[in-house]
């Protein structure tokens, strides 16, 4: 008799706690579906609104827009998720924080100077000229605004938040597909920048699952639009800018696989790294235990 009461007992606390998982990951993907919503459409609206009634320069209207968008997308999903977010943002692992804001700076620059040593001798122009101070703001707003919406809504809410309901599996293709949208042109989408920004995002989300912290992410993806572009210009958003080296088209098809090259050994590196962490934290719980 007090063993059936027993089990009676212990199955009605794991139906109990079958219940509120579930009801858990509705919650998540009712949050997740309502952020979707109000980053895009509602975000889209109001933000044209009141560009419209505050810009007169057409230089930075579209720097503005960009900021602004990233801004209130951000204070959307911190108002769905006050206590998740912060704690992604301000986390700081041990050794992990540290190493991943040197990787988020030095990473690029890795990737970008060989790039344009490759372009300069393939007959690319230098360019010595100084940016205007106008340049430089609006290419540190965009680039900002771009790690901010971007990390915020792929790698923590369609990735990390997501994950949470479908697996690690789903939601990072799932977020690779919002990433891919939010690059795409007018003109469409070529396979090389498909198969980069598909790259870019393993590596962005890795970094994540790495250092455990969305604000190295944040970082890594400013810095890697920042000399991006002031390196070698183009565009950002809609907005073109110069940068000191030229494209040369065989200097840019070789240093693409060059970057792919780097990109793919870096992922192996942080995965293997992180492995490697986490057995030695496993080790150590047990020798605790």
């Amino acid at each position: 008799m007090v063993n059936t009461e027993s089990e009676e007992k212990q199955s009605n606390f794991f139906l109990q706690l079958k219940f509120e998982k579930h009801k858990n990951r509705i919650r998540i993907f009712t949050k997740i579906l309502l952020a979707i919503y109000f980053c895009g459409f509602v975000n889209y609206k109001i933000t044209n609104g009141v560009i419209f009634l505050i810009s007169k320069n057409g230089f930075f209207e579209e720097t503005l827009r960009a900021f602004l968008h990233a801004c209130l997308a951000f204070l959307v999903i911190f108002f769905l998720f006050p206590k998740k977010l912060p704690e992604e943002l301000l986390r700081r692992k041990k050794n992990g924080f540290r190493f991943g804001m040197k990787v988020a700076v030095g990473f690029p620059l890795c990737l970008f100077l060989p790039s344009a040593a490759l372009n300069l001798y393939y007959g690319a122009n230098l360019s010595l000229f100084i940016p205007s101070t106008a340049n430089v703001i609006s290419l540190v707003l965009l680039s900002l605004s771009a790690a901010i919406e971007e990390e915020v809504v792929c790698r923590f809410l369609l990735f990390e938040r997501l994950s949470q309901v479908f697996g690690i599996v789903i939601s990072f293709a799932v977020q690779l597909f919002f990433f891919v949208i939010l690059h795409m042109t007018e003109h469409g989408m070529s396979l090389t920048k498909f198969i980069l920004l598909s790259i870019t995002s393993l590596l962005f989300v890795v970094l994540y699952k790495r250092t455990q912290s969305l604000l190295v992410v944040m970082t890594m993806h400013f810095s890697y639009d920042f000399f991006l572009m002031l390196i070698f210009g183009g565009f950002l958003g809609d907005t073109h800018f110069v940068g000191f080296i030229g494209n040369a088209l065989l200097g840019e098809m070789y240093s693409n696989y060059i970057k792919l090259v780097l990109v793919i050994m870096f992922i192996g590196y942080l995965i293997i790294s992180n492995r490697r962490i986490n057995n030695e934290e496993f080790g150590k719980t047990n020798v605790i235990i």
